[in-house]
């Protein structure tokens, strides 16, 4: 083998070595920094279905608080759970009859939600606790998870969705 031969050899060496390692360290940041998450359930409809696939931000709220109507991922019961914030620490939160009440006041939503005659009482929230609500107001009352977690328990906030399926119908009301 010549010299040149093995000089060439050496730089596809040391080239494929800095790009393995370059591929190693965008994973462990990219891995840090974001979350893929996939929907289970209906309590996001019509946002989000069972099989939507969610980007997650697990450093967006490392110098900002999280707001009413930011989607997050967080743990819950040893689970993880897509809500929406609607409820901020100090603030009484109520819902009546699928109406979001923040300190006795109805409260306009920007976004969509599946209009339901779910009514949780009134609690007020503690300092660093929000108050987490799908979107699907119209669920049973047996399958509906309102959450009140602490800000360490929220892993991050959900960025882009990606719908791989068709979304289910939604179920009947139970009265």
């Amino acid at each position: 083998m010549s010299d040149l031969s093995r000089v060439r050899r050496s730089r596809q060496h040391l080239r494929l070595v800095v790009l393995i390692s370059v591929l190693v360290g965008v994973l462990l940041v990219w891995r840090s920094h974001f979350r893929l998450t996939l929907v289970v359930g209906q309590s996001m409809l019509p946002t989000f279905s069972t099989g939507d696939l969610l980007l997650v931000d697990q450093q967006v709220y490392r110098n900002v608080e999280p707001r009413r109507g930011d989607i997050v991922v967080a743990r819950y019961n040893e689970d993880l759970i897509v809500k929406r914030v609607v409820g901020l620490p100090g603030e009484e939160v109520e819902l009546d009859k699928g109406r979001l009440c923040i300190n006795g006041r109805p409260t306009a939503l920007g976004h969509s939600i599946q209009p339901g005659l779910l009514s949780i009482g009134r609690g007020k929230l503690l300092e660093q606790k929000f108050a987490l609500l799908g979107d699907n107001r119209a669920l049973p009352l047996s399958q509906v998870v309102h959450a009140v977690v602490a800000r360490d328990q929220i892993v991050g906030q959900v960025i882009f969705s990606l719908r791989l399926r068709k979304p289910h119908p939604i179920p009947p009301t139970e009265t």
